[in-house]
């Protein structure tokens, strides 16, 4: 369930968001307000965590916007603010828009001659979005056939085997490395369990946080997803697999398996590198390893890599690990 307050222009289009809201796992935790003051307390008085804040710009036009969202993230640091403008982009100077983008707030959307509820709910649903991927004018719905076919959207999942190594960095750099080199659409999905998605940054990358993500709708419309799995097992040093954390989900592991590229990660000192153990030498996973596997460590013992000739393990530094995804991409038709 996804919590949402909203506060838009008088009583416009509540009825139909509410609607639209309910029958897609999203609860309006709040949405009448009498003013900024009025909103700030009963913000603050608000007994459950919200993730987002659905918010009309003239609501904000004659007050302190930076104080305001101050006072906002005290109550709720990791919420997501969604800006509401009435009309297009094009009636829009940039610094209009640059305002809130000073702030730290990037996902804004235009009513148009009317703010579709459901693309309001698709915005909510799937993570971070930004101004440039809206239209600026009412373009028509109608759209020529493509000349050559779609190609295959490409799956990347990256998954450590030990806390602190450097899953969510390498997956956002993996996505912005795909976005810059194929000029193409690109989502990364936080199935960590953290929640550290939310705080990234990058013009050409979806960032996307929430749970009940609909990942064969998104597999549809992007070029290419990279799932953060985070640490899903707790391991011992000699390789035995100790307990579960709490991100563990079977229905993420069988994901991970079914990615195009896997990336794994973990350190090489020597408590450490006996938990790449776990995945080199028990039953169900020894199956599963080929060459779609690559394991990233900080460094690369001589003796791991003579050990296993025939697995593809790295310094996760070493740009030569780029390739796997430089073929991927060749392999499957290009961006």
């Amino acid at each position: 369930m996804i919590n949402v307050v909203t506060w838009l222009d008088s009583n416009k289009y509540r009825s139909e968001i509410s609607a639209v809201c309910a029958g897609n796992g999203i609860r309006i935790v709040a949405d009448e307000f009498e003013g900024a003051q009025d909103f700030l307390r009963t913000f603050d008085s608000i007994d459950a965590n919200i993730d987002v804040l659905v918010i009309a710009n003239s609501n904000l036009e004659n007050i302190d916007k930076k104080s305001f969202f101050e006072d906002v993230c005290v109550t709720e640091p990791n919420l997501r603010i969604v800006i509401v403008f009435p009309g297009y982009r094009n009636q829009y100077i940039e610094e209009q828009i640059s305002e809130y983008k000073a702030l730290g707030i990037y996902e804004i959307i235009y009513e148009g001659q009317r703010l579709d509820e459901n693309y309001l709910v698709d915005v909510i649903k799937k993570g971070y979005i930004y101004d440039y991927e809206i239209n600026v004018y009412d373009e028509s719905e109608e759209a020529p056939k493509p000349l050559s076919p779609k190609p295959k959207c490409i799956t990347i999942g990256v998954m450590g085997l030990t806390r602190g190594c450097g899953v969510t960095n390498m997956a956002i750099n993996i996505a912005d490395y795909i976005a810059l080199a194929e000029e193409c659409a690109v989502k990364a999905i936080d199935l960590s369990g953290t929640g550290n998605l939310r705080f990234a940054k990058g013009k050409k990358v979806t960032f996307i946080v929430h749970s009940n993500i609909d990942i064969p709708r998104l597999q549809k419309t992007s070029r290419a997803i990279i799932y953060d799995f985070g640490t899903p097992y707790n391991i011992s040093s000699k390789g035995k697999l100790l307990s579960t954390y709490d991100n563990f989900n079977e229905t993420d592991i069988e994901l991970f398996k079914s990615c195009d590229l896997k990336f794994c990660m973990c350190f090489a000192d020597s408590w450490h590198i006996g938990k790449l153990k776990y995945l080199l030498n028990d039953k169900a996973w020894k199956r599963t390893i080929d060459k779609s596997y690559v394991f990233l460590l900080d460094k690369v013992p001589d003796k791991m890599r003579l050990g296993h000739p025939k697995v593809n393990i790295y310094s996760r530094n070493d740009k030569t690990m780029l390739r796997h995804i430089e073929e991927l991409f060749s392999a499957k038709g290009g961006g």
